[in-house]
Order: structure tokens, then C-alpha cells, then sequence
């Protein structure tokens, strides 16, 4: 067994020591290498690889250096109020390399200006204006609306209404409110503001058809003495109605104040008892200075009889001034 293993070691050294001999006779090997060929493109950053080969196969690589940007220049654009902008900026025409920043925009600078005053009634107009591109708009100035102060330009009476007028303290504007009658001040009877007698209870009175005054049109008291007041619920009593007092046989005296404009006829028909009248005029109503038909004193009483009742034949104007009329009127006795 260890002759054969010998024998085995000893083949094979014979064999390597043959094949080393041959080798030691051939001569030696040049290589010859084609065009480099790019493996790996260099960048603007980054190196690249080229490769070339031999003909018997071997292989030899060797690195591009980077390339480097390749630079544009770009002028700046100074922002707006409402874009941005941006100073000088380069770009690499290879690559997307850029120094660029952008500006933010400035925004509007506005300053306000009052375009139209705003009143008291009407709406006003400020203006924004922005100090840089001259952009605009408006907002509206509500109206104020009056500013009144008020002030009494008429006292009230009892008997005239007052007046309080407000006027606006901005622009002048004005109106007015009544101020409400005073009550009478009666001492024994006479009012000592203006001289009125006290209203007696049991007079009636009527409101106009327009509501502007009183007419006095029945009497249902029980008092001798009839006092007809200037003023009923703050309005002039401006009327004695016909037969307002009719058969009031009691009455001695009846006082008329001077509001009353018109009395009518056979108002105090039937008053047998009325010594003493106060009135304001004679006859039907106060008479003017073109009005030729003239009542006289009778026609308040009427020309029908009563009892206690006294006839008198009465003369007056009738539609002209140059003729008379005659009537027979019944006056107390």
C-alpha cells in the first residue's frame, strides 16, 4: 500500500515539472485593449466609470471625474403686493441645481381717506388706497342719525297748548311736539292764569267732525249759574249748538267765553229764569267786516213762545245793508 502511494506522488511531480518546462518556453503575453466604453455616466456631482476589454478578455476600468454645473444667470424680480419675487438666482443647464429664493409678496400698504362725508340721514364712503400699487376699495360710514336736543319755544297755558321743538344738533333738522294744557288755577270760581270761569258740571260737549274743537250741545246739570269753559279736553270749545239749553228754565246767569265763534239759534230757548249773560259777541256769530246778515241779541232765543218769555220785535241787515228784516224774538222777561 505505501509502494503505491509513492508511486503516486512521484507521477505527479513528474507531471507538474513537464508542464512548467513548456511553460518557461513560450514568451510573454501583451494586452491590447479596444475604445473605453462608458459604464457609468458622470454627473454635475457624481463621477462616472468607463470600461475597456482585451482580446483575451481582461478588463480594465478606470473613473470620470465629475462634471461640475454647468451655470445660467437669472436677473431678480423685486415682489409685488400680491406676488412673489425673487433676487439673482443661478441654474445648471445639466441638472435641477438652483440658488433661487423666493420673496415673499409685500401686501398691501393701505391708507384710508373719508371720499364722502356721511350725514345724518345719509351713508358715507371711506376709501382704503394702498400706498404702492394703488389698489382700492371702499367701506361705508353709517349714517349718525340725529343728535336732537329739545327746548321749549312755547309755554303752555291753560289755555293754549306749549310747544317743545327738538332740533338736531349736527344739521340743524327740527320738529316739534305739543305740550299737553295746564290745568286752570280757580280761585272762587275764576281761573287766575287767564281769567276763565270754572266749567259747570253737566255740560255736554261734541267733538267736530274733524276733531279739531268742542261744541257744547245739551246741559243736564242742576247749577243756576252755567260758566262754558274755553277748553275741554285740551280743544277749544268754539260752539253753543241750537237748543243747547232749550227749557233750561232755571239758568240765571250763562257765561260765554270768548273761544266760542258761533252760538245757535234757540240756544237759550225756554231759559225764562236767565237775568244776566256774559258773551263774547251779539247774534249768531262774531261778524266780520263783509258780512252784511246780522243776528240780533234775539236770535239766540228763538222765535218760539214759551212761558215766562217776553216778545220783542227785532230789526237787523238782512243780505244787504241798505234794507232791514224784521223778527219777533221771545227774550226772558
Amino acid at each position: 500500500m505505501k509502494k503505491k502511494l509513492v508511486i503516486s506522488l512521484l507521477t505527479i511531480v513528474a507531471a507538474a515539472c513537464i508542464v512548467f518546462a513548456i511553460s518557461a518556453c513560450e514568451a510573454p503575453h501583451e494586452h491590447s485593449y479596444g475604445e473605453w466604453t462608458v459604464v457609468t455616466a458622470p454627473t454635475c456631482t457624481k463621477e462616472g466609470t468607463e470600461q475597456r476589454e482585451c482580446d483575451c478578455g481582461e478588463e480594465e476600468t478606470r473613473t470620470i471625474a465629475a462634471l461640475g454645473h454647468d451655470l445660467a444667470e437669472h436677473a431678480a424680480q423685486a415682489p409685488t403686493c400680491t406676488e412673489p419675487g425673487w433676487s439673482i438666482y443661478q441654474t445648471c443647464t445639466r441638472c435641477d441645481y438652483t440658488t433661487f429664493e423666493e420673496l415673499a409678496a409685500t401686501g398691501h400698504n393701505y391708507e384710508s381717506t373719508v371720499t364722502t362725508e356721511s350725514t345724518c340721514t345719509t351713508d358715507g364712503v371711506l376709501t382704503y388706497t394702498c400706498t404702492n400699487c394703488g389698489d382700492s376699495y371702499t367701506e361705508t360710514i353709517t349714517a349718525s342719525g340725529h343728535d336732537y336736543e329739545s327746548a321749549v319755544t312755547a309755554e303752555a297755558t291753560c289755555t293754549e297748548e306749549g310747544v317743545r321743538t327738538y332740533t338736531c344738533a349736527n344739521c340743524g333738522d327740527s320738529y316739534t311736539e305739543s305740550i299737553s294744557m295746564i290745568a286752570h288755577n280757580y280761585s272762587n270760581g275764576i281761573c287766575v292764569e287767564c281769567g276763565q270761569e270754572e266749567s259747570t258740571t253737566g255740560l255736554v260737549f261734541t267733538l267736530s267732525s274733524d276733531g279739531s274743537y268742542y261744541s257744547v250741545t245739551d246741559y243736564v246739570g242742576t247749577d243756576k249759574e252755567v260758566y262754558v269753559p274755553n277748553t275741554h279736553n285740551g280743544l277749544s270749545v268754539k260752539a253753543i249748538s241750537s237748543s243747547a239749553f232749550k227749557k233750561c228754565s232755571k239758568i240765571s246767569f250763562v257765561s260765554i267765553p270768548t273761544s266760542v265763534a258761533s252760538i245757535g239759534g234757540s240756544a237759550f230757548s225756554g231759559c225764562s229764569s236767565l237775568g244776566s249773560m256774559k258773551l263774547p259777541f251779539v247774534g249768531g256769530s262774531i261778524k266780520s267786516s263783509t258780512d252784511t246778515y246780522q243776528y240780533p241779541f234775539g236770535y239766540i232765543f228763538g222765535t218760539s213762545s214759551y212761558t215766562g218769555g217776553m216778545a220783542v220785535q227785532q230789526s237787523y241787515y238782512g243780505n244787504s245793508i241798505s234794507s232791514t228784516t224784521y223778527a219777533t224774538y221771545y227774550i226772558p222777561s
